[in-house]
Protein backbone atom coordinates (compact mmCIF):
# COMPACT_ATOMS: atom_id res chain seq x y z
CA UNK A 1 0.00 0.00 0.00
CA UNK A 2 2.68 2.45 0.66
CA UNK A 3 5.11 1.49 -2.12
CA UNK A 4 2.00 2.24 -4.14
CA UNK A 5 1.40 5.73 -2.68
CA UNK A 6 4.93 6.65 -3.36
CA UNK A 7 4.82 5.75 -6.66
CA UNK A 8 1.89 7.55 -7.32
CA UNK A 9 2.80 10.75 -6.21
CA UNK A 10 6.77 10.60 -8.10
CA UNK A 11 4.04 9.88 -11.34
CA UNK A 12 2.45 12.96 -10.19
CA UNK A 13 5.93 15.13 -9.85
CA UNK A 14 7.17 14.08 -12.86
CA UNK A 15 4.08 15.29 -14.42
CA UNK A 16 4.03 18.68 -13.18
CA UNK A 17 7.73 18.72 -13.52
CA UNK A 18 7.22 18.24 -17.09
CA UNK A 19 4.22 20.53 -17.60
CA UNK A 20 5.96 23.31 -14.95
CA UNK A 21 8.85 23.56 -17.71
CA UNK A 22 6.77 23.62 -20.65
CA UNK A 23 3.94 25.78 -19.36
CA UNK A 24 5.76 27.98 -17.28
CA UNK A 25 8.91 28.65 -19.17
CA UNK A 26 7.43 31.53 -20.66
CA UNK A 27 6.61 32.95 -17.78
CA UNK A 28 10.27 32.17 -16.42
CA UNK A 29 11.33 34.46 -19.03
CA UNK A 30 8.66 37.23 -19.20
CA UNK A 31 7.39 37.17 -14.77
CA UNK A 32 10.46 35.73 -13.05
CA UNK A 33 8.90 36.89 -9.45
CA UNK A 34 5.51 35.30 -10.21
CA UNK A 35 7.42 32.15 -11.24
CA UNK A 36 8.91 31.58 -7.85
CA UNK A 37 5.81 32.32 -6.73
CA UNK A 38 4.43 29.23 -8.35
CA UNK A 39 7.27 27.36 -7.31
CA UNK A 40 7.33 28.03 -3.49
CA UNK A 41 3.33 27.03 -3.55
CA UNK A 42 4.25 23.82 -5.19
CA UNK A 43 7.12 22.99 -2.75
CA UNK A 44 4.54 23.75 0.03
CA UNK A 45 1.67 21.18 -1.42
CA UNK A 46 4.56 18.17 -1.90
CA UNK A 47 5.62 18.95 1.67
CA UNK A 48 1.92 18.27 3.27
CA UNK A 49 1.01 15.57 1.30
CA UNK A 50 4.16 13.53 1.96
CA UNK A 51 2.94 13.86 5.91
CA UNK A 52 -0.10 12.54 5.08
CA UNK A 53 1.12 9.92 3.78
CA UNK A 54 3.47 9.18 6.75
CA UNK A 55 0.48 9.20 8.55
CA UNK A 56 -1.29 7.01 7.07
CA UNK A 57 1.86 4.42 6.81
CA UNK A 58 1.93 4.89 10.61
CA UNK A 59 -1.87 4.29 11.00
CA UNK A 60 -1.40 1.15 9.07
CA UNK A 61 1.60 -0.16 10.81
CA UNK A 62 -0.04 0.34 14.33
CA UNK A 63 -3.27 -1.10 13.46
CA UNK A 64 -2.59 -4.67 11.90
CA UNK A 65 -0.72 -7.16 13.93
CA UNK A 66 0.21 -10.38 12.20
CA UNK A 67 -0.79 -13.35 14.40
CA UNK A 68 -0.20 -16.61 13.27
CA UNK A 69 -2.19 -20.16 14.59
CA UNK A 70 -0.14 -22.95 15.46
CA UNK A 71 -0.61 -26.36 17.23
CA UNK A 72 0.49 -27.00 20.55
CA UNK A 73 1.44 -30.53 22.93
CA UNK A 74 -0.32 -29.94 26.16
CA UNK A 75 2.51 -31.32 28.69
CA UNK A 76 0.48 -33.72 31.11
CA UNK A 77 -1.60 -34.89 28.55
CA UNK A 78 -1.24 -38.72 27.19
CA UNK A 79 1.08 -39.32 23.98
CA UNK A 80 -0.60 -39.54 20.60
CA UNK A 81 2.28 -40.91 18.30
CA UNK A 82 1.24 -41.57 14.59
CA UNK A 83 2.85 -44.97 13.20
CA UNK A 84 1.96 -47.01 9.69
CA UNK A 85 -0.08 -49.98 9.96
CA UNK A 86 -0.06 -52.89 7.32
CA UNK A 87 -3.95 -54.19 6.61
CA UNK A 88 -3.94 -58.16 5.97
CA UNK A 89 -7.40 -59.11 4.51
CA UNK A 90 -8.22 -62.83 3.66
CA UNK A 91 -10.40 -61.91 0.84
CA UNK A 92 -7.57 -62.30 -1.73
CA UNK A 93 -5.16 -64.55 -2.25
CA UNK A 94 -2.58 -65.64 -5.41
CA UNK A 95 -3.22 -68.89 -6.23
CA UNK A 96 0.74 -70.54 -7.04
CA UNK A 97 1.71 -73.51 -8.84
CA UNK A 98 3.10 -75.90 -6.11
CA UNK A 99 5.29 -78.27 -7.88
CA UNK A 100 6.70 -78.26 -11.78
CA UNK A 101 4.74 -79.16 -14.26
CA UNK A 102 2.94 -78.35 -17.97
CA UNK A 103 -0.43 -76.83 -17.71
CA UNK A 104 -2.72 -79.19 -19.23
CA UNK A 105 -5.83 -76.92 -18.88
CA UNK A 106 -7.27 -74.54 -17.17
CA UNK A 107 -10.84 -75.12 -16.18
CA UNK A 108 -11.75 -71.77 -15.19
CA UNK A 109 -12.03 -67.50 -16.80
CA UNK A 110 -12.01 -64.46 -15.11
CA UNK A 111 -15.12 -63.53 -13.30
CA UNK A 112 -16.28 -67.31 -12.87
CA UNK A 113 -17.60 -68.27 -9.62
CA UNK A 114 -15.86 -70.97 -7.77
CA UNK A 115 -16.80 -72.95 -4.53
CA UNK A 116 -13.26 -74.35 -2.40
CA UNK A 117 -11.41 -76.86 -3.20
CA UNK A 118 -12.70 -76.40 -6.77
CA UNK A 119 -9.96 -77.91 -9.32
CA UNK A 120 -8.84 -74.52 -11.40
CA UNK A 121 -6.08 -75.92 -13.71
CA UNK A 122 -4.77 -79.03 -14.48
CA UNK A 123 -0.66 -80.13 -14.66
CA UNK A 124 0.91 -82.82 -16.56
CA UNK A 125 4.43 -84.50 -16.64
CA UNK A 126 4.36 -84.21 -20.12
CA UNK A 127 2.92 -83.44 -23.38
CA UNK A 128 1.33 -86.01 -24.35
CA UNK A 129 -0.75 -85.13 -20.57
CA UNK A 130 0.78 -88.00 -18.48
CA UNK A 131 0.68 -87.60 -14.85
CA UNK A 132 3.47 -89.39 -12.91
CA UNK A 133 2.53 -88.79 -9.93
CA UNK A 134 -1.11 -90.01 -10.43
CA UNK A 135 0.79 -93.04 -11.48
CA UNK A 136 2.46 -93.35 -8.23
CA UNK A 137 -0.68 -92.89 -6.57
CA UNK A 138 -2.07 -95.93 -8.20
CA UNK A 139 0.38 -97.88 -7.21
CA UNK A 140 0.67 -96.76 -3.62
CA UNK A 141 -2.88 -97.91 -3.50
CA UNK A 142 -2.85 -101.38 -5.15
CA UNK A 143 0.53 -101.90 -2.11
CA UNK A 144 -2.19 -101.09 0.44
CA UNK A 145 -5.58 -102.77 -0.98
CA UNK A 146 -2.64 -105.61 -1.02
CA UNK A 147 -1.51 -105.40 2.57
CA UNK A 148 -4.84 -105.02 3.94
CA UNK A 149 -6.22 -108.25 1.90
CA UNK A 150 -3.47 -110.36 3.48
CA UNK A 151 -3.53 -108.94 6.83
CA UNK A 152 -6.45 -110.88 8.49
CA UNK A 153 -4.72 -114.59 7.00
CA UNK A 154 -0.94 -113.35 8.07
CA UNK A 155 -2.35 -112.10 11.93
CA UNK A 156 -4.35 -115.68 11.87
CA UNK A 157 -0.61 -117.54 11.03
CA UNK A 158 0.65 -115.64 13.33
CA UNK A 159 -1.84 -116.64 16.14
CA UNK A 160 -1.67 -120.40 15.07
CA UNK A 161 2.10 -120.31 15.43
CA UNK A 162 1.47 -119.01 18.48
CA UNK A 163 -0.78 -121.77 19.77
CA UNK A 164 1.13 -124.06 18.37
CA UNK A 165 3.85 -122.95 21.10
CA UNK A 166 1.51 -123.49 23.64
CA UNK A 167 0.63 -127.24 22.16
CA UNK A 168 4.07 -128.06 22.17
CA UNK A 169 4.57 -126.66 25.09
CA UNK A 170 1.91 -129.19 26.77
CA UNK A 171 2.75 -132.07 24.62
CA UNK A 172 6.53 -132.09 26.37
CA UNK A 173 4.72 -131.61 29.98
CA UNK A 174 2.76 -135.14 29.13
CA UNK A 175 6.02 -136.83 27.60
CA UNK A 176 8.10 -136.22 30.69
CA UNK A 177 5.25 -137.29 33.04
CA UNK A 178 5.40 -140.96 30.22
CA UNK A 179 9.00 -140.65 30.86
CA UNK A 180 8.95 -140.77 34.52
CA UNK A 181 7.01 -143.66 34.22
CA UNK A 182 8.81 -145.73 32.19
CA UNK A 183 11.80 -145.13 34.14
CA UNK A 184 10.09 -147.18 36.87
CA UNK A 185 9.30 -150.02 34.38
CA UNK A 186 12.94 -150.17 32.73
CA UNK A 187 13.96 -150.63 36.16
CA UNK A 188 11.95 -153.65 37.02
CA UNK A 189 13.15 -154.98 33.77
CA UNK A 190 16.90 -154.34 34.17
CA UNK A 191 16.02 -155.96 37.97
CA UNK A 192 13.74 -159.03 36.05
CA UNK A 193 17.13 -159.03 33.32
CA UNK A 194 19.66 -159.15 36.59
CA UNK A 195 18.43 -161.96 38.57
CA UNK A 196 17.84 -163.60 34.94
CA UNK A 197 22.01 -163.24 34.67
CA UNK A 198 22.36 -164.44 38.12
CA UNK A 199 20.39 -167.34 37.31
CA UNK A 200 21.83 -168.23 34.19
CA UNK A 201 25.83 -167.76 36.08
CA UNK A 202 24.21 -170.83 38.42
CA UNK A 203 23.44 -173.02 35.75
CA UNK A 204 26.52 -172.10 34.02
CA UNK A 205 28.83 -172.62 37.02
CA UNK A 206 27.32 -176.13 37.44
CA UNK A 207 27.45 -177.24 33.83
CA UNK A 208 31.28 -176.42 33.77
CA UNK A 209 32.01 -178.06 37.48
CA UNK A 210 30.42 -181.04 35.82
CA UNK A 211 31.72 -181.20 32.27
CA UNK A 212 33.53 -183.98 32.42
CA UNK A 213 34.78 -185.44 28.60
CA UNK A 214 32.83 -182.68 26.76
CA UNK A 215 29.46 -183.37 27.83
CA UNK A 216 28.13 -180.61 28.95
CA UNK A 217 30.00 -177.97 26.22
CA UNK A 218 26.66 -177.47 24.15
CA UNK A 219 24.54 -176.35 27.00
CA UNK A 220 27.75 -174.65 28.27
CA UNK A 221 27.48 -172.53 25.16
CA UNK A 222 24.13 -172.23 24.87
CA UNK A 223 23.79 -170.70 28.29
CA UNK A 224 26.51 -167.97 27.46
CA UNK A 225 24.69 -167.05 24.70
CA UNK A 226 21.08 -166.56 26.07
CA UNK A 227 23.52 -164.43 29.19
CA UNK A 228 24.95 -162.14 26.49
CA UNK A 229 20.96 -161.54 24.95
CA UNK A 230 20.54 -160.39 28.27
CA UNK A 231 23.40 -158.55 28.94
CA UNK A 232 22.96 -156.55 25.89
CA UNK A 233 19.20 -156.37 26.52
CA UNK A 234 19.99 -154.37 30.09
CA UNK A 235 22.42 -152.01 28.58
CA UNK A 236 20.00 -150.50 26.08
CA UNK A 237 17.64 -150.66 29.16
CA UNK A 238 20.33 -148.56 31.63
CA UNK A 239 21.04 -146.77 28.57
CA UNK A 240 17.14 -145.53 28.02
CA UNK A 241 16.78 -145.02 31.41
CA UNK A 242 19.51 -142.80 32.02
CA UNK A 243 18.21 -140.49 29.12
CA UNK A 244 15.08 -140.49 30.15
CA UNK A 245 16.82 -140.15 34.08
CA UNK A 246 18.14 -136.57 32.57
CA UNK A 247 15.18 -135.30 30.69
CA UNK A 248 12.72 -135.92 34.03
CA UNK A 249 15.10 -135.16 36.79
CA UNK A 250 16.89 -132.52 35.09
CA UNK A 251 16.26 -128.27 34.71
CA UNK A 252 18.75 -127.78 31.68
CA UNK A 253 16.64 -129.44 28.69
CA UNK A 254 13.36 -127.87 30.55
CA UNK A 255 14.40 -124.62 30.68
CA UNK A 256 16.62 -125.00 26.81
CA UNK A 257 12.44 -125.93 25.66
CA UNK A 258 11.17 -123.08 27.34
CA UNK A 259 13.89 -120.47 26.29
CA UNK A 260 12.92 -121.51 23.04
CA UNK A 261 9.34 -120.95 23.05
CA UNK A 262 9.96 -118.01 24.57
CA UNK A 263 11.82 -116.98 21.19
CA UNK A 264 9.27 -118.59 19.38
CA UNK A 265 6.94 -116.12 21.00
CA UNK A 266 8.51 -113.04 20.65
CA UNK A 267 9.54 -113.70 16.98
CA UNK A 268 5.64 -114.02 16.43
CA UNK A 269 4.69 -110.58 18.40
CA UNK A 270 7.51 -108.87 15.64
CA UNK A 271 5.84 -110.35 13.23
CA UNK A 272 2.39 -109.24 14.30
CA UNK A 273 3.83 -105.54 14.69
CA UNK A 274 5.85 -105.76 11.50
CA UNK A 275 2.41 -106.70 9.72
CA UNK A 276 0.44 -103.56 11.24
CA UNK A 277 3.39 -100.97 10.34
CA UNK A 278 3.29 -102.42 7.25
CA UNK A 279 -0.14 -101.54 6.76
CA UNK A 280 0.36 -97.93 8.31
CA UNK A 281 3.24 -97.31 6.50
CA UNK A 282 1.07 -98.17 3.54
CA UNK A 283 -1.79 -96.30 4.38
CA UNK A 284 0.50 -93.20 4.71
CA UNK A 285 2.89 -94.16 1.21
CA UNK A 286 -0.97 -93.54 -0.34
CA UNK A 287 -1.83 -90.64 1.46
CA UNK A 288 1.52 -88.89 0.33
CA UNK A 289 0.98 -90.18 -3.14
CA UNK A 290 -2.18 -88.37 -3.17
CA UNK A 291 -1.18 -84.99 -1.94
CA UNK A 292 1.77 -85.14 -4.45
CA UNK A 293 -0.80 -86.27 -7.39
CA UNK A 294 -3.34 -83.25 -5.83
CA UNK A 295 0.13 -80.46 -6.55
CA UNK A 296 -0.96 -81.40 -10.70
CA UNK A 297 -4.10 -80.20 -9.43
CA UNK A 298 -4.02 -76.38 -8.09
CA UNK A 299 -7.14 -75.61 -6.15
CA UNK A 300 -9.68 -72.66 -4.83
CA UNK A 301 -8.78 -72.21 -1.20
CA UNK A 302 -12.22 -71.06 0.02
CA UNK A 303 -15.40 -69.95 -2.05
CA UNK A 304 -14.58 -66.54 -4.35
CA UNK A 305 -14.77 -65.09 -8.06
CA UNK A 306 -11.48 -65.39 -10.45
CA UNK A 307 -10.16 -62.21 -10.48
CA UNK A 308 -7.12 -62.90 -13.02
CA UNK A 309 -6.09 -65.92 -14.65
CA UNK A 310 -1.92 -65.85 -15.61
CA UNK A 311 -1.81 -69.25 -16.95
CA UNK A 312 -3.15 -70.88 -20.74
CA UNK A 313 -2.27 -74.12 -21.94
CA UNK A 314 1.14 -75.43 -22.81
CA UNK A 315 2.56 -73.37 -20.84
CA UNK A 316 5.48 -74.61 -18.33
CA UNK A 317 5.40 -73.72 -14.89
CA UNK A 318 7.50 -74.12 -11.65
CA UNK A 319 6.98 -74.10 -8.21
CA UNK A 320 5.98 -70.55 -7.13
CA UNK A 321 4.35 -69.33 -10.57
CA UNK A 322 1.34 -67.42 -10.05
CA UNK A 323 -1.46 -69.28 -11.87
CA UNK A 324 -5.07 -67.19 -10.36
CA UNK A 325 -6.14 -64.46 -8.09
CA UNK A 326 -8.74 -65.14 -6.33
CA UNK A 327 -10.98 -63.26 -4.16
CA UNK A 328 -13.68 -64.04 -1.67
CA UNK A 329 -17.22 -63.30 -1.78
CA UNK A 330 -17.88 -62.18 1.63
CA UNK A 331 -14.64 -61.34 3.70
CA UNK A 332 -14.92 -60.86 7.58
CA UNK A 333 -11.52 -61.44 8.96
CA UNK A 334 -9.79 -58.34 8.78
CA UNK A 335 -6.78 -56.97 10.75
CA UNK A 336 -4.13 -53.56 10.74
CA UNK A 337 -0.96 -54.82 11.97
CA UNK A 338 0.84 -51.82 13.73
CA UNK A 339 4.74 -52.16 14.31
CA UNK A 340 6.09 -49.92 16.93
CA UNK A 341 9.30 -50.28 19.36
CA UNK A 342 9.54 -51.90 22.85
CA UNK A 343 9.55 -48.32 24.69
CA UNK A 344 6.31 -47.45 22.75
CA UNK A 345 4.56 -51.04 23.28
CA UNK A 346 5.46 -51.40 26.77
CA UNK A 347 3.26 -48.29 27.27
CA UNK A 348 0.57 -49.43 25.11
CA UNK A 349 -3.02 -50.60 26.69
CA UNK A 350 -5.30 -52.85 25.18
CA UNK A 351 -8.10 -50.23 26.98
CA UNK A 352 -7.38 -46.95 25.16
CA UNK A 353 -8.65 -46.59 21.78
CA UNK A 354 -6.32 -46.00 18.73
CA UNK A 355 -7.28 -43.74 15.82
CA UNK A 356 -7.41 -45.47 12.38
CA UNK A 357 -7.31 -43.03 9.46
CA UNK A 358 -8.60 -44.13 6.14
CA UNK A 359 -6.95 -43.39 2.86
CA UNK A 360 -10.19 -41.07 2.57
CA UNK A 361 -9.67 -39.33 5.30
CA UNK A 362 -12.22 -41.03 7.38
CA UNK A 363 -11.37 -42.37 10.79
CA UNK A 364 -12.26 -44.81 12.98
CA UNK A 365 -11.66 -45.47 16.83
CA UNK A 366 -10.94 -49.20 17.94
CA UNK A 367 -8.81 -50.82 20.82
CA UNK A 368 -6.17 -53.65 19.76
CA UNK A 369 -7.23 -56.42 20.72
CA UNK A 370 -3.61 -57.61 21.46
CA UNK A 371 0.32 -56.39 21.70
CA UNK A 372 2.65 -58.81 21.31
CA UNK A 373 5.30 -59.55 24.48
CA UNK A 374 8.03 -60.35 22.01
CA UNK A 375 9.73 -58.93 19.01
CA UNK A 376 8.00 -60.13 15.93
CA UNK A 377 9.59 -57.91 12.91
CA UNK A 378 13.12 -57.34 13.87
CA UNK A 379 13.26 -55.47 17.21
CA UNK A 380 9.72 -54.02 16.63
CA UNK A 381 6.87 -55.35 18.55
CA UNK A 382 3.22 -55.65 17.09
CA UNK A 383 -0.04 -54.35 17.64
CA UNK A 384 -3.33 -55.96 16.31
CA UNK A 385 -6.71 -54.41 15.48
CA UNK A 386 -9.38 -56.11 14.32
CA UNK A 387 -11.61 -53.54 11.53
CA UNK A 388 -15.66 -53.95 11.58
CA UNK A 389 -17.35 -55.39 8.46
CA UNK A 390 -18.96 -51.79 7.73
CA UNK A 391 -15.26 -50.45 7.13
CA UNK A 392 -13.88 -53.36 5.04
CA UNK A 393 -14.90 -51.69 1.77
CA UNK A 394 -12.33 -49.03 2.65
CA UNK A 395 -9.24 -50.72 2.48
CA UNK A 396 -7.54 -53.64 0.75
CA UNK A 397 -4.70 -56.01 1.18
CA UNK A 398 -1.53 -54.91 1.86
CA UNK A 399 -2.73 -51.24 2.52
CA UNK A 400 -0.64 -48.98 4.78
CA UNK A 401 -3.14 -46.99 6.77
CA UNK A 402 -2.18 -44.30 9.40
CA UNK A 403 -2.62 -44.97 13.17
CA UNK A 404 -2.85 -42.31 15.82
CA UNK A 405 -1.65 -44.38 19.19
CA UNK A 406 -2.40 -43.36 23.05
CA UNK A 407 0.57 -43.76 24.93
CA UNK A 408 0.74 -43.73 28.39
CA UNK A 409 4.34 -43.63 29.29
CA UNK A 410 4.72 -44.82 33.16
CA UNK A 411 8.12 -43.41 33.67
CA UNK A 412 6.68 -40.24 33.39
CA UNK A 413 3.52 -39.43 34.46
CA UNK A 414 3.44 -36.78 37.15
CA UNK A 415 7.04 -37.12 37.91
CA UNK A 416 9.08 -35.71 34.55
CA UNK A 417 7.54 -34.22 31.20
CA UNK A 418 7.73 -35.70 27.97
CA UNK A 419 7.49 -33.99 24.85
CA UNK A 420 7.46 -34.97 20.70
CA UNK A 421 10.43 -34.92 19.28
CA UNK A 422 9.44 -33.01 16.57
CA UNK A 423 9.25 -29.99 19.03
CA UNK A 424 13.09 -29.50 19.85
CA UNK A 425 15.31 -28.22 18.39
CA UNK A 426 19.53 -27.91 18.91
CA UNK A 427 21.47 -24.87 18.81
CA UNK A 428 25.29 -25.30 20.18
CA UNK A 429 24.66 -28.66 21.56
CA UNK A 430 21.93 -27.68 23.29
CA UNK A 431 17.89 -28.14 23.24
CA UNK A 432 15.06 -25.95 23.13
CA UNK A 433 11.76 -25.73 22.79
CA UNK A 434 8.73 -22.85 22.27
CA UNK A 435 6.01 -22.56 24.28
CA UNK A 436 2.71 -20.42 24.49
CA UNK A 437 2.71 -18.11 27.46
CA UNK A 438 -0.69 -16.90 29.01
CA UNK A 439 -0.36 -13.83 26.57
CA UNK A 440 -0.39 -16.25 23.94
CA UNK A 441 3.29 -14.98 22.86
CA UNK A 442 5.51 -17.89 22.23
CA UNK A 443 9.32 -17.91 23.99
CA UNK A 444 11.92 -20.22 23.83
CA UNK A 445 12.81 -22.58 26.28
CA UNK A 446 16.11 -24.36 26.99
CA UNK A 447 15.62 -27.72 28.32
CA UNK A 448 17.71 -30.75 29.60
CA UNK A 449 16.94 -34.18 27.74
CA UNK A 450 16.50 -37.68 29.18
CA UNK A 451 15.66 -40.54 27.45
CA UNK A 452 13.76 -41.43 24.43
CA UNK A 453 10.19 -42.91 24.37
CA UNK A 454 8.72 -43.71 21.02
CA UNK A 455 8.70 -40.55 18.92
CA UNK A 456 8.83 -38.44 22.44
CA UNK A 457 11.72 -37.44 24.76
CA UNK A 458 11.64 -37.28 28.79
CA UNK A 459 12.43 -33.24 29.92
CA UNK A 460 14.24 -34.00 32.83
CA UNK A 461 14.45 -30.10 33.80
CA UNK A 462 13.22 -26.38 32.01
CA UNK A 463 9.89 -27.28 31.64
CA UNK A 464 7.18 -26.30 33.79
CA UNK A 465 4.42 -29.85 33.72
CA UNK A 466 1.66 -27.93 32.41
CA UNK A 467 3.50 -25.88 29.47
CA UNK A 468 1.67 -25.58 26.11
CA UNK A 469 4.85 -27.17 23.66
CA UNK A 470 4.70 -25.42 20.10
CA UNK A 471 4.31 -28.18 17.34
CA UNK A 472 4.06 -25.87 14.13
CA UNK A 473 6.91 -24.61 12.08
CA UNK A 474 5.55 -21.14 11.76
CA UNK A 475 6.44 -19.33 14.67
CA UNK A 476 9.45 -18.18 16.10
CA UNK A 477 10.21 -16.53 19.66
CA UNK A 478 8.78 -12.99 20.22
CA UNK A 479 5.39 -14.14 17.77
CA UNK A 480 2.08 -13.72 19.40
CA UNK A 481 -0.33 -16.73 18.13
CA UNK A 482 -3.76 -18.50 18.10
CA UNK A 483 -4.01 -22.15 19.76
CA UNK A 484 -5.34 -23.87 16.54
CA UNK A 485 -5.85 -27.26 18.60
Amino acid sequence: MIRSKLKLVNYYVKQLYKNALERFGFLLKTNPLLFLLLVNTLLVLLIVFGRLIAKDNQTDTTTVENIKRVEVYRVGTSAKVKVKGKVETSSSAVITALTSGLVKSVDVVEGQKVAKNKVLARLSSNYWGANANYIQSKIAKIQLDNAKNNYDTQKEIIAKNKELVSLNKDNRENLNQISKESVDRTTEIINLNNEIISTLDSYLNNYQATNSAGINDALILSTKQLKSQYLSANNQLKSSLSDLDYRTNNETPNKIADLNDDIVLKQLDLQLKTLELQVKLSELQYKLSKIQESLMYPSALFDGVIEKVYIKPGQLVSAGTPLFVLNAYNNKDVKITAYVSESLAANLSLEDQAKIIFSDGSTINLTPYYISSIAVEGDLYSVYFKLPAEYIDKVWNNQTVEIELVAKFADSGSIVPIVPLESVYLLNEKAYVLVVDKNNIVKEVKIVLGKLLGGYVVVESGLDKSALVVLSRNAVAGDKVEIAN
